[in-house]
């Protein structure tokens, strides 16, 4: 399972996934959290690459008493740099 929290967004990298699941095995899931601008453009994307069974949109949790932690386990969250974005959070990994 890969995941995904944020906002659905381009410059967020969250397009590329949805390019790269199509390379990777059946097996593998893509869990996507969070909401956006472009997500009925995402959405599209993954039915056109017919994805939709192995990437699931999960919508946008509160961090109070959210399952965000326990779906996530661990793992690294980049954002894609380019000219005009760079991520303000920074890059993180859940995993000690």
């Amino acid at each position: 399972m890969i995941g995904y929290v944020g906002r659905l967004l381009e410059m967020k990298g969250v397009f590329l996934l949805v390019t790269m699941m199509r390379d990777l095995p059946e097996h593998v899931h893509l869990l996507l959290i969070g909401s956006g601008p472009e997500e009925s453009i995402l959405r599209r994307a993954v039915a056109q690459a017919r994805l939709a069974q192995r990437i699931h949109f999960l919508g946008v949790f509160r961090i109070r008493n959210s399952p965000v932690p326990e779906l996530s386990g661990s793992g690294d969250c980049p954002s894609l740099t380019t000219r005009r974005w760079k991520e303000q959070f920074g890059r993180y990994s859940l995993s000690s």
